[in-house]
């Protein structure tokens, strides 16, 4: 199965990014889509239907790519006046997963039931 973003998508996302992280990039983008298919297992197929855009996947991956090759510290928050360092929990639980948006973007939308605005909904009274 092929990734859904590549190093040019990253690149293309984070012009910025040093020449340096090319080769950990690479690799990171691919172990991004493995971990975005086994959190969204009918990705695929949904892709293949036409379901979703192939750009969703594609940012998404490039975000986790990006948002993990930024801070490779894990550092949330710094302070220089007496210095003070916050990691950030998420990314020590797991630094390449997906967020909760992130995954959201990637299923398929849900569809609840609701009462127009201004409207009640009348129950039987035993």
């Amino acid at each position: 199965m092929s990734d859904y973003a590549d190093l040019d998508d990253l690149q293309t996302m984070w012009p910025e990014m040093e020449e340096e992280l090319d080769a950990p990039a690479t690799v990171l983008v691919s172990t991004a889509s493995d971990i975005v298919r086994m959190r969204v297992a009918d990705l695929d197929d949904r892709l293949t239907a036409g379901d979703i855009e192939a750009s969703i996947p594609r940012l998404v991956v490039t975000t986790m790519v990006r948002r993990f090759l930024s801070n490779p510290d894990l550092v949330k928050a710094r302070t220089l006046g007496t210095f003070s360092e916050q990691l950030d929990v998420e990314l020590l639980r797991g630094g390449l997963n997906p967020t909760a948006d992130e995954l959201n973007l990637l299923r398929p939308p849900t569809t609840t039931t609701r009462s127009p605005v201004g409207m009640a909904r009348m129950r039987p009274v035993l």
